[in-house]
């Protein structure tokens, strides 16, 4: 770690500096800017991958081979934050931009969570993927070296063990050349990840991570039967998947398995193989989203989301919780809300609108839970729907909750809210 004539490095130096200008002010604001939160790009680094104004995320600052440095990271926050007191700023339009009073000191000590985007390539051609129709220039390789990257932000202690968390996100992991080593120094350095693969590939990184409780990992499988998995996932590596999710389960770790429901997949035999699957496999959790992305380029294969659906991720979630699973809803999209949202458009409201149809699936799913005589499981669908979607929690969601737990479909010895 470099440090001045009076002990203090440049990381924290530059941190100061942002505190000096910005801090005890009025300003609008986002969390994603409290220099927390870094996500790595092919060629920069930017705060966050959350925005819902449809212009992309703000630069922080381009990167070298040797990684960041602390001016550089800090000055390009301070300029996304200048930048958002004008009338058309960096982050104007996205939701998360609110007009905060900031604490003095309101930079976070470290980077909690480092994202790393900067790579592409996948061994499954999914039907809901876009990049399953291509792929950009850099193919397996990540455009830095990973373990030169975080070492250097770990020897600056801007990255701390047992404290900072790396998701993967934006291609396949397991086929990236360095991905093993990158896996092993990030176990060796006691760094969380989390892991979102295909399966095909069984990686023994993620295997000693999961041992080591230092990986979050997610298989999406989007099928019960082996006939819809190779529609779904337009690849024949069905029973591969299966096992390596076993073994990964064997571990003891936290994995989970996914089911994003369209038109092709959403029959009621598919949930139930799904969930023998899943049993058999061991798998603990189950992931239930929807999407329509696939209409956008083949329209010709894939039908818009309709009520069936809804009613199979409702299925998924009740026979999951049936059989002693934990079951998480995640958003639940319409083809209007994804297009909308993928030309830039209406992404803060149509950020409500899917978490009302997301609520839908909740009445469902307690209608289900009651046919089936379980009184108890709307109220731990209540509980769970609500967490997961904290942060996004409006009207129509606390409307649904209501509903259902007046319309006479669970016991009146439910609590209500």
């Amino acid at each position: 770690m470099q440090v001045d004539d009076t002990g203090i490095s440049s990381w924290e130096r530059a941190s100061r500096e942002l505190n000096a200008e910005f801090g005890g002010n009025r300003l609008m604001h986002c969390h994603h800017l409290n220099g927390q939160r870094l996500s790595l790009g092919f060629s920069s680094v930017s705060a966050c991958t959350a925005a819902t104004h449809g212009k992309g995320t703000p630069e922080i600052c381009a990167y070298a081979d040797s990684g960041i440095v602390a001016e550089d990271c800090y000055g390009g926050l301070a300029r996304i934050i200048r930048g958002n007191q004008e009338e058309d700023g960096p982050c104007t339009g996205c939701r998360f931009l609110v007009e905060t009073l900031l604490p003095a000191e309101f930079t976070a000590e470290f980077f909690s969570e480092v994202s790393i985007h900067n790579f592409d390539g996948c061994n499954s051609a999914c039907v809901y993927c876009p990049g399953s129709e291509g792929t950009l220039p850099v193919k397996y390789e990540a455009t830095c070296d990973h373990e030169v990257f975080f070492g250097r932000l770990l020897s600056e202690g801007v990255i701390r063990q047992g404290e900072t968390v790396v998701p993967w996100g934006g291609a396949e992991p397991t086929t990236l050349q360095t991905f093993e080593e990158t896996c092993e120094f990030f176990v060796s350095n006691r760094i969380s990840q989390v892991i979102n693969t295909s399966g095909i590939k069984f990686s023994p990184g993620i295997e000693r991570a999961l041992h080591q409780r230092l990986a979050t990992v997610q298989v999406s499988v989007d099928s019960g039967t082996e006939e819809t998995f190779r529609s779904v996932k337009r690849n024949r590596h069905y029973h591969e998947v299966w096992g390596n999710i076993q073994r990964y389960a064997e571990t003891g770790g936290h994995v989970s398995v996914k089911y994003i429901l369209l038109s092709l997949n959403s029959d009621p035999e598919e949930v139930e193989v799904f969930i023998e699957r899943c049993l058999a496999a061991g798998v603990r959790t189950v992931n239930i989203s929807a999407d329509a992305r696939a209409i956008f380029d083949r329209p010709e294969d894939v039908d818009p989301i309709t009520e069936k659906e809804l009613v199979a991720a409702a299925s998924i979630y009740h026979l999951a919780i049936k059989n002693g699973m934990e079951a998480v809803i995640g958003d639940i999209w319409t083809p209007e809300q994804r297009m909308a949202v993928a030309s830039g458009g209406k992404a803060a409201v149509l950020s409500d609108q899917v978490a009302e149809l997301t609520a839908h699936v909740a009445v469902l799913a307690g209608e289900i839970a009651a046919s089936a005589g379980r009184e108890d499981s709307l109220r731990q669908l209540v509980t769970a729907f609500e967490e997961s979607l904290s942060w996004r929690l409006t009207g129509p969601v606390r409307a649904a909750s209501r509903f259902v737990r007046r319309s006479g479909v669970v016991s009146n010895r439910t609590p209500g809210p």
